[in-house]
């Protein structure tokens, strides 16, 4: 299982449930597999790439202010 060395594992206490087609399920069970993590912690990297480039563009335009 993939997990960030030096960093204290949170417990998952939250349940989410989401719909995802059959190709979609394919492509999380696929990435976790071959990258050793769990379905939810490859949900979790998309999130957290997705947010850094959240971050990035409010950032940008706080800069252009």
């Amino acid at each position: 299982m993939y997990r960030q060395k030096g960093k204290r594992e949170m417990k998952r206490k939250n349940r989410l449930d989401i719909r995802v087609t059959d190709n979609e399920k394919a492509m999380i069970t696929h990435c976790a597999s071959c990258l050793g993590m769990t379905q939810t912690d490859v949900i979790m990297q998309g999130v957290k790439i997705i947010n850094g480039l959240i971050e990035k563009h409010r950032e940008g335009r706080e800069h252009d202010k």
